[in-house]
């Protein structure tokens, strides 16, 4: 047992016949921290009497170990743990710090390539934000938050790596649906990974929680959205849809189909937004969407059916907006959007005026009636334009009983 600084302590183990550093393909040069080394060795002295092949062993305690060579293009410090080498395996167990992120380490690597040894790589641990960014620059904008994390390397095929996130403690936000998770509801992001050249592939990808869910497939090309298929999307309860994303010049082309769509958190975000600059495209890319689903659902539990949704805008920017549906007693709903040079244009347009209004939201006692608006916006976040309703009924209004029991003077 020897105990010293890392660069000692290996060069003792790195002599014929055990030569456990080269094994690994280490160097005593390119360690530094301080080792414990326990060696167990039976071997023969003369060659001449044939002596059966060496037995041994080489049990590594390190403490603040750094690694100065990339293993596999990663940079390895500031190590805490236990090595193990024999002729047929090295076994890792430790805390580290990869390329600055602290993670735990549990690696098997066959040292031996005739020894029956499985090949294993797991990586784990806690990313913080400044941690995530540095591993995948961009997400901030799904994730807030701590995220822990396992990742395992395929023993089969080296760039394939199965990876689960933790997203309990961190807040997931899927952009231009306004939908949130918060911080402290249980999440996980399952998906397998393989990189080739610069596409990164995202396959069997599940996120899974209370009341939500969704699956399908990412494709990465240089950083950025390729294509993304999800054949189930459940984000809330009445969720029950596919899509399909695909690049599109500088944007992306959304197609959306299936039962059924919650569109409460967009008509929230759209309401929140009203006041946004239109001009201000400021890190948003051009979208394009078009949706046919058999029924959409918004507040007040009222349902729309037989909707067909085409839209086509950037940020705060609506260019064209083009929405169909059926409501309850079998009147049509018809919105229209058009943006340009000379504004935007809002035409909206309904036999069920209480069914719309209760849908987005806006007031949930009208019954009936007839609806028209017709509003414009130029040259700021105001609409201005007219608003007609008639041939409706309001229904269990406390504030109208109050104006009916009140004397007349």
């Amino acid at each position: 047992s020897v105990r010293g600084n890392a660069d000692a302590v290996a060069e003792l183990i790195s002599y014929h016949p055990i030569d456990a550093l080269d094994k690994i393909g280490l160097q005593p040069s390119e360690l530094s921290g301080e080792l414990s080394s326990t060696v167990t060795a039976r071997f023969g002295l003369i060659n001449d009497q044939s002596p059966p092949p060496p037995v041994w062993s080489v049990n590594l305690d390190m403490r603040g170990v750094d690694i100065a060579k990339p293993v596999e293009g990663r940079m390895l410090t500031g190590m805490d743990g236990h090595l193990v080498v024999t002729p047929e395996r090295a076994v890792l167990k430790a805390d580290a710090l990869v390329d600055g992120v602290p993670m735990t380490l549990d690696i098997i690597q066959p040292v031996d390539k005739n020894a029956d040894v499985v090949f294993r790589r797991v990586l784990s641990g806690t990313l913080s934000p400044a941690d995530r960014e540095k591993i995948a620059p961009g997400t901030g904008t799904l994730f807030s938050g701590p995220i822990g994390f396992s990742l395992e390397v395929d023993p089969d095929v080296e760039a394939r790596q199965m990876i689960s996130l933790d997203l309990t403690s961190a807040k997931l936000t899927v952009p231009g649906i306004g939908w949130t998770k918060d911080k402290g509801i249980a999440a996980k992001l399952d998906f397998v990974m393989k990189t080739d050249g610069n596409v990164v592939k995202l396959s069997d990808l599940k996120l899974s929680g209370k009341g939500f869910s969704a699956s399908g497939e990412v494709s990465l090309n240089k950083g950025q959205l390729a294509t993304a298929t999800f054949d189930h999307v459940g984000l809330s309860l009445r969720d029950d849809y596919q899509a399909v994303i695909t690049r599109k010049g500088k944007g992306y082309q959304v197609k959306i189909s299936g039962a059924s769509v919650d569109l409460r958190p967009i008509i929230t975000l759209a309401k929140s937004s009203n006041t946004a600059d239109p001009d201000n495209t400021d890190n948003s890319v051009p979208v394009e969407v078009s949706a046919g689903v058999e029924a959409m659902f918004g507040y007040s539990d009222e349902k729309l059916s037989s909707a067909n949704v085409s839209y086509k805008g950037q940020g705060a920017r609506i260019d064209l907006l083009d929405f169909k549906a059926v409501t309850k007693s079998g009147q049509a709903v018809v919105m229209a959007i058009s943006g340009g040079s000379a504004g935007e244009t809002i035409e909206i347009t309904s036999g069920d005026a209480g069914a719309f209004a209760r849908f987005a939201g806006i007031y949930s006692r009208i019954r009936g009636g007839l609806l028209n608006v017709r509003l414009k916006r130029q040259d700021g976040p105001l609409r201005r334009g007219m608003l007609d309703v008639r041939n409706f009924q309001v229904v269990g209004e406390p504030r109208l009983g109050s104006l009916v029991s009140t004397p007349g003077k």
